[in-house]
Formats: structure tokens, sequence, C-alpha cells
């Protein structure tokens, strides 16, 4: 019987620590206009929230900031992207457009959606947006903090060479 009982706990404290896992991260690439810094905002189901902002200045460096958000907060945002985001869209580059990933983790199911403003919807871009809004709290500077890298150190393309005369 104690070993049952043993057997439940465990069970139990590993379904916990999946679910303390879950994890919504937003990531936006270079945009068009040089005076907007690039951003990572990562939700976690714990109520922490972890913010990263481009130095302007300094191109493809970051300050990283913490907060506390109240758990519901992300309870509300994963409901919202489960129900409006099913499909992962393949969507070709748009030049003049900034790009951003959302990646979420939860439990077993991480997906990444790959997308511009252009080819959301109107719910899913309110939902990106409440995501972005987050940001607004009062937040505490930190060293760093992990983002996924693949938009944040993005770097333009070389320029080709001047034609020679």
């Amino acid at each position: 019987m104690k070993k049952i009982l043993i057997f439940i706990v465990l069970i139990v404290i590993s379904c916990e620590t999946k679910d303390s896992d879950d994890r919504i991260i937003l990531t936006s690439g270079i945009s068009m206009n040089p005076d907007e810094p690039r951003f990572g905002i990562e939700i976690n189901s714990n109520g922490t929230l972890f913010y990263c902002e481009e130095i302007i200045s300094n191109k493809g460096h970051y300050k990283y900031y913490q907060s506390k958000v109240d758990s519901s907060v992300f309870l509300n945002l994963k409901n919202e992207i489960n129900h409006n985001f099913k499909v992962d869209a393949k969507n070709e580059p748009i030049v003049d457009a900034t790009h951003y990933e959302l990646h979420t983790y939860f439990g077993q199911k991480n997906k990444l959606f790959d997308f511009y403003f252009y080819d959301l919807n109107s719910k899913q871009i309110e939902t990106i947006k409440k995501i972005i809004k987050t940001k607004n709290i009062k937040l505490e500077e930190i060293t760093i903090h992990d983002f996924p890298k693949k938009l944040l150190h993005e770097k333009l393309p070389e320029p080709p060479p001047m034609p020679t005369k």
C-alpha cells in the first residue's frame, strides 16, 4: 500500500512539473523602422514574465527584464492561442514587414507559429497584442534570459557590391 501511495505522489509531482514548464514566447525580427527595437516576451504558467528589448544604439544587444503577472494571464492567453492558432501557416517572406515567431510549450505539445501581422486574422492579432501588452507592467532589470535567437539575432543581408565602371 505504501508503494502505491508513493507512486501516486510521484505521478502528481511529475504532472505539476510539466505544467510549470508551460510557456508562451513571442519574438520579433528586424523592423523597417530603425528606431523600433526587436523584443522577446516569455510568459510562464507560474506567472513569471521575461522581456528583452534591443538597445537601439547597439544593435544585436539587449536589456533583459523580469516581473510577475497573475497566473490567470497565462491561462487566458493559452486558451486564446489554442482557439485562434490551430494551424501553422506557411508564410512567404514579406520584405518590408516585421517577422514574428510565437513559440508555445503546453505539456508535450510544442508549436511554432511563424508569421507577419499581415497574415493574421483579427482574433489572432488581438491575441498577439495582448501578449505584447503584458510588457507594460513594472519590470525589474536582470542580467540575461535565454530567448529563441533566430529573429533576435538575425542580421540584414550584405548589400551587393558597388558596380565598377
